[in-house]
């Protein structure tokens, strides 16, 4: 099994108080935000705008209405960070235009905010809002259990793919042979169990096994987790074909597994009762 972490980021819409209909009057532009961020990582927020000819009085960030970090380029210091439960702020790495945020947890993600205020004689407020979401990403890559060791024509494979704690929960993408396995011609089953605001995501896989499934003699099932711009990781297994008398057996399973098992098990009752 792996995985591998990818890196993503996008614009982020713009509100403004005031209209700025003049090439000369203070503009907001945008205010850029990741679009994901990794829970323990940094993020940049850029407040960008132009101030025409109006002089700039102050650049203040909020979270959710409640101010954490001015600029003010009169004052000395011209910076100032307020304490915020969970916002942590790298002073020295934040501008006039941009905070950078480090030690990320998932309670950083929301709505953020920049103000920036012109001097006299225009006294002109404008204001971009961002979203931010902050991700908890897998630990580990995801698993595929309950293989066998052997399959033979038609016998039914029934094997889940388990990604651990995250958030959000993990997309799953099933591969027969390198090829999408998906309805209608393959039975697949998803389901998250959420735990302290995370969540571990499980797929079920079952098919029939025939002739054409196998490719010189062997059955190769990958499953692929992955959060968009964020994350993937995979696991395969290359099964090969059990003629009569070979032992198909099933690899032995973890105490995590067998709990698992058991849920899994009362949810396909409640998934059975609805069919």
């Amino acid at each position: 099994p792996h995985f591998h972490v990818v890196k993503g980021g996008g614009p982020i819409g713009v509100v403004e108080k005031v209209d700025a209909t003049s090439t000369g009057d203070l503009r907001m532009l945008g205010l850029d935000v990741p679009a994901y961020a990794v829970s323990g990582g940094s993020a940049r927020l850029h407040c960008r705008f132009t101030l025409g000819d109006s002089p700039l009085y102050s650049v203040k960030w909020y979270k959710e209405n409640r101010e954490f970090f001015r600029y003010v380029p009169s004052e000395n210091p011209p910076k100032k960070f307020f304490a915020l439960r969970g916002i942590t702020v790298n002073v020295a790495e934040s501008d006039q235009s941009s905070v950078l945020l480090e030690q990320l947890a998932l309670y950083n993600g929301g709505t953020y905010q920049c103000e920036v205020s012109a001097d006299a004689p225009s006294f002109k407020v404008v204001t971009g809002k961002g979203i931010l979401n902050v991700t908890d990403l897998p630990k580990k890559a995801p698993y595929i259990r309950d293989a066998r060791t052997h399959y033979n024509i038609g016998d039914t494979v029934d094997i889940d793919c388990v990604s651990p704690w995250s958030k959000p929960a993990v997309n799953f993408n099933w591969y027969l042979n390198a090829l999408p396995a998906e309805p209608p011609n393959f039975q697949i089953r998803n389901l998250s169990i959420t735990h302290n605001a995370v969540l571990k995501s499980v797929s079920r896989l079952r098919l029939k096994v025939t002739e054409a499934r196998f490719i010189n003699g062997t059955l190769s099932i990958k499953c692929v987790a992955s959060i968009p711009n964020v994350y993937m990781g995979s696991d395969e297994k290359i099964v090969p074909r059990r003629f009569d008398g070979a032992d198909a057996t099933t690899p032995t399973k973890s105490a995590d597994d067998r709990c698992l098992s058991k849920l899994i098990s009362v949810i396909r009752k409640v998934w059975a009762s609805y069919q």
